[in-house]
């Protein structure tokens, strides 16, 4: 992000947007399409690169540990 020059807010803002995916509340396409008009400077592989890490995130850390007993 730092080659696109964003400053803090704007990452702060594009933050916001990531978590959104993170939690189920914007799909990552329409995340995508809100990224490029609002920053169209970063690179869209990069784009999607970090949308693609949020996918099937987990927001509490406890939701992925395995349950006692292994199931």
């Amino acid at each position: 992000l730092q080659d696109a020059g964003l400053n803090g807010a704007q990452v702060s803002a594009m933050l916001s947007i990531v978590q959104e995916v993170a939690a189920n509340r914007l799909p990552a396409r329409a995340a995508q399409a809100l990224i490029a008009a609002a920053f169209p400077l970063v690179d869209t592989k990069l784009v999607l690169d970090i949308l693609a890490g949020v996918q099937g995130f987990a927001d509490d850390p406890a939701a992925s540990l395995p349950r006692a007993g292994g199931r």
